[in-house]
C-alpha cells in the first residue's frame, strides 16, 4: 500500500497529481482513519454505519473533522511573557521578554514525554524521540535529564483529554 511507504503529506500530494492512485482514495482514506482511531473503532460495521451517517460516506472528511493525536512528532507550544526586570544603572523601568517552549510526545499505548524548555525545536527533538520506557536510564544526555513521562486518556465521544 502506497500510503504505508510514505507520509501521509506525500501521499495527498501524489493523490492531486495521479488520477490512478485517487480511483482507491477512498480505501486509503479508511485505513489512515482505522490507524488514527484504531482503538475507538474497532466494530466495522458500526464505524462504516457512522461514516455513512455523519461524515457523508466520506472517511476524509471524518479523518479531517475528527480530532485527533499523531504520534509520529512532536507538539510544541511557544508561550511569551513580559517579566519586570531589576532597575540597573540610569534605567528605571526595565523589562524582560521571555520566550520558552513546551514539547509534548505522544505514543499509542497512553504514555507521553513533556518538557518544558527555552530551547528551540531543534535543540530538543533528540530528547524527546526516545520511547518512555528509556527515560531516566543511568546513560542520560545531559538534556535528557529534564524529559518527563506522564500518561493520557482521549474520551473521543466527549472529546476530553486528560493527563497525568
Amino acid at each position: 500500500m502506497l500510503a504505508m511507504l510514505c507520509a501521509w503529506r506525500a501521499y495527498c500530494q501524489i493523490v492531486l497529481q495521479c488520477i490512478a492512485v485517487h480511483m482507491q482514495h477512498s480505501r486509503h482514506w479508511e485505513a489512515a482513519c482505522r490507524e488514527a482511531f484504531g482503538t475507538c473503532h474497532k466494530d466495522v460495521a458500526c464505524s462504516q454505519q457512522l461514516v455513512r451517517q455523519r461524515y457523508r460516506s466520506s472517511w476524509q472528511r471524518l479523518f479531517l473533522e475528527v480530532p485527533h493525536l499523531r504520534f509520529e512528532g512532536l507538539y510544541v507550544s511557544r508561550n511569551t511573557y513580559i517579566r519586570q526586570g531589576v532597575a540597573e544603572w540610569r534605567r528605571e523601568k526595565t523589562c524582560h521578554l521571555v520566550t520558552y517552549f513546551r514539547y509534548f510526545r505522544f505514543f499509542r499505548d497512553g504514555t507521553l514525554l513533556y518538557r518544558t524548555s527555552p530551547m528551540t525545536v531543534k535543540q530538543v527533538a533528540k530528547s524527546m524521540m526516545r520511547n518512555p520506557c528509556q527515560v531516566g536510564t543511568s546513560k542520560q544526555h545531559k538534556y535528557e535529564q529534564h524529559v518527563h513521562t506522564g500518561r493520557y486518556v482521549i474520551k473521543v465521544g466527549a472529546r476530553q483529554f486528560a493527563w497525568q
